[in-house]
């Protein structure tokens, strides 16, 4: 006997949506995945060079501290020769009217990275020392880049 209606298990299609859901659910939390790895690396560099920038702050900060008390004990006329005596210290511009200095500049290298640094010129105002430029700098790689394009 025929029985005309009975019913029929249609399992194909709806296996077919439950593996592409699946499948679909997979991807999305790879790339969710791979996302917050991302962002943990990317926190981690930027807390390193936030590290950096106040080591390198607080370098220069010393250094500014050291060329004050150079400049109050020492008058200015002994001051240039023991400010050039700092090993950051890359140049002390002295004016030409009254032979006393006018400009330091120095500049304080990253500890974990060497291109990086804090170049900082002061310019003495006849009392004290301003500073004028107080900038972070980074240099590029004397080597260059190499650029591949895939074919």
């Amino acid at each position: 006997m025929n029985n005309k209606n009975s019913i029929k298990a249609n399992l194909g299609g709806p296996s077919i949506i439950l593996i592409i859901l699946v499948l679909a659910l997979s991807i999305f939390a790879l790339l969710g995945l791979r996302s917050s790895s991302n962002e943990k690396k990317l926190a981690v560099k930027t807390a390193q060079s936030v590290a950096d920038y106040y080591k390198m702050n607080a370098r220069a900060e010393e250094i500014l501290a050291q060329a004050e008390d150079i400049l109050a004990t020492c008058g200015e006329d002994t001051a240039a020769e023991q400010l050039s005596g700092i090993p950051e210290v890359s140049n002390v511009t002295a004016d030409g009217t009254n032979g006393g200095i006018s400009k330091v500049e120095y500049f304080v290298v990253s500890e974990s990275n060497d291109r990086t640094g804090l170049d900082v010129c002061l310019t003495f105002n006849g009392k004290d020392l301003v500073p004028s430029k107080w900038k972070v700098v980074v240099k590029e790689p004397e080597e260059g880049y190499e650029m591949i394009l895939l074919d």
